[in-house]
């Protein structure tokens, strides 16, 4: 399981104030208010404060250097 806490995740069209949970594949379980969970010491936790997340947004700028057709 992991936490990301502190951000601004977008949901529902608009920055909510929120802390991302997900499992251990990476799948998103649960969008909760800050400081509804506190990080174990056997889980990955990010700190966000300052950032926004868009959860699913990828970077698809940096796969598309390569000449195409080749």
């Amino acid at each position: 399981m992991g936490l990301l806490t502190g951000g601004r995740v977008f949901f529902q069209g608009h920055f909510r104030e929120l802390d991302v949970v997900w499992d251990n594949q990476g799948v998103i379980q649960e969008l909760a208010p800050h400081g509804l969970y506190t990080p174990s010491a056997d889980e990955e936790h990010y700190d966000a404060r300052g950032r926004e997340i868009i959860p699913g947004l990828v970077d698809a700028q940096v796969a598309f250097h390569e000449p195409a057709g080749r």
